[in-house]
């Protein structure tokens, strides 16, 4: 069974897998699984997860996962190295999984790490596929070598990086650390493509993006290098939504918010401010085939990044621009049809004034969709940042992987403190470098509450439309509480909720607003509220 080529119908059909009962094969839903995540423009998580289940059915796979629920690590040892265990991750589905997921399962991650000390350390017998240490390796590039590493793992690993010279060793070397051009002529060809020629092709696309102007907020400076540093975040698979017109999307939002918005026209302009790699300004540019998309980004390895998958995916609507969007050109005032700030205004020293600039940019009447961090949700960072000022951890990958040493270590603990630090697992960013990084570790990050997020859109001049959850169990259950508040305006009522629901805005407050037009406009200009 092939898939179609609607990049909806893959979602659809992996969330499908994932709530099956009874599916009706194992092996056909692996062939399937498999096949969605080489897809390639599928969301992958729910995929997965199914594939994750799969895998776990294996005996020598469950084992070592039994061992590694009870943080056994003799026990994983002792399946690690077998052979049914290097055959059960050389199947296709552990392949695809591997390749194009990262891992957030702290099981999973364990028995991973272990398997990759056993195969640097040599204590794994018989003869294990290169393609399973290749997964493996693409795996650790995916996270940015993010997994632990013991003192005796280094000392192997500074003797591997010298004598290393056959594929399987510089497969097993590239699990802890990207190759080298030197190392070009004997790696397996996956490595090579990952490690040496994508970033190569991205120092090339990086001379050729323009830069707004100096960036002269130290604050902008500070975030500035901490992305260059790590570019936020590592990414395989991107999710692409069915191609539509902006002007039906306008109209939908008109229709359903009962709000006059601004016609799209022809060639409409949209802004993804604060684009970090690009995921999110290439599903909007697939999603809008006929608007112009500009990414914005203080970091230009960030945006070097995007530019390469853009041209991976074939997007030509798309544009990069460095710089800071406090600081817009003169021409973008009053240009942007629709703008996308998501994850972003809480990273700079004012979000007002970031907000401010932004809505600058924006028309009279036109859309901005915002992301902004709930206090309540992150309760969690304050006990990390506890942390890591009481240990003096600093933000580097030996300091990163400490840290996320000490965060497992508490997750085994009983009391308050513990518990505020496990909770940091259930976070998809506490599982690669970079992303760990921009939660623990950020140089600025400001916090909200929802009316303080309703009081930031009202003093911008924006017209707060409405919040938003991603997951639609929680929009139900918020809709049930509150039958006179559907479309989530209620500042104090979202509080309640939420203080009832605490992770019910986890990934951020979402927020759709409009600008309140400064001028009468003509009726042609105009998408009504009334239209069909």
């Amino acid at each position: 069974m092939s898939l179609p080529k609607s990049t909806d119908w893959s979602a659809m059909f992996a969330s499908w897998l994932e709530s099956a009962a009874g599916p009706p094969s194992e092996s056909e839903i692996e062939g399937l699984v498999s096949e969605i995540l080489d897809h390639g423009s599928a969301a992958p998580e729910a995929a997965c997860r199914v594939g994750l289940r799969v895998l776990r059915r294996d005996q020598a796979i469950g084992r070592a996962l039994g061992a590694a629920a009870r943080r056994d690590s003799d026990g994983i040892d002792a399946v690690v190295p077998t052979p049914a265990f290097s055959a059960a991750l050389a199947r296709p589905l552990a392949t695809a999984i591997l390749r194009q997921c990262l891992i957030t399962e702290p099981d999973m991650e364990l028995v991973l790490t272990r398997w990759r000390r056993s195969l640097l350390l040599e204590t794994a017998g018989g003869a294990v596929p290169i393609e399973a240490i290749v997964s493996l390796a693409l795996q650790c590039w995916l996270n940015e070598f993010v997994f632990a590493e013991s003192h005796e793992e280094r000392e192997a690993l500074a003797a591997l990086t010298i004598k290393a010279e056959t594929p399987e060793q510089l497969a097993i070397l590239a699990t802890y650390r990207a190759l080298t051009e030197g190392q070009m002529n004997a790696a397996p060809a996956a490595l090579i493509d990952a490690h040496i020629k994508q970033p190569a092709i991205e120092l090339g696309l990086s001379r050729q993006i323009d830069e707004l102007a100096a960036v002269t907020d130290a604050t902008s400076r500070e975030v500035r290098a901490q992305y260059e540093a790590n570019p936020y975040p590592r990414w395989v698979s991107c999710q692409r939504e069915q191609p539509r017109r902006l002007g039906e999307f306008l109209s939908s939002v008109s229709q359903g918010y009962g709000v006059d918005l601004p016609a799209a026209g022809p060639n409409p302009e949209i802004l993804i401010a604060g684009c970090g790699t690009g995921q999110q300004a290439i599903q909007c540019a697939s999603q809008f085939p006929d608007a112009r998309i500009t990414g914005l980004d203080l970091s230009r390895p960030s945006l070097a990044y995007a530019a390469r998958q853009a041209r991976r995916f074939g997007l030509g609507n798309l544009k990069w621009i460095a710089g800071d969007l406090l600081n817009p050109v003169a021409g973008w005032q009053d240009h942007f049809t629709y703008i996308e700030c998501l994850g972003v205004l809480h990273h700079l020293a004012s979000p007002a004034a970031g907000l401010a600039a932004l809505v600058g940019c924006l028309k009279p009447g036109g859309l901005i969709y915002l992301g902004l961090y709930s206090a309540t949700a992150r309760r969690s960072i304050g006990a990390a940042r506890e942390l890591i000022a009481q240990e003096r951890i600093a933000p580097d990958p030996v300091g990163i992987r400490r840290f996320r040493k000490l965060v497992y270590d508490a997750a085994s603990r009983r009391g308050p403190k513990a518990d505020r630090l496990r909770s940091l697992l259930g976070f998809l960013d506490f599982y690669s470098m970079s992303m760990c990084r921009d939660l623990a570790f950020h140089v600025q990050e400001h916090q909200f509450k929802p009316a303080g997020v309703a009081a930031l859109v009202e003093g911008a001049g924006l017209e707060l439309l409405a919040f938003g959850i991603n997951d639609a169990a929680l929009a139900g259950a918020y809709a049930h509480a509150n039958p006179t508040d559907p479309m989530m305006r209620d500042a104090t009522r979202i509080d309640a909720f939420e203080r009832k629901n605490p992770s019910a805005f986890a990934a951020m407050y979402l927020c759709l607003a409009r600008k309140l037009a400064k001028r009468p406009q003509h009726p042609d200009e105009m998408i009504h509220a009334q239209s069909t």
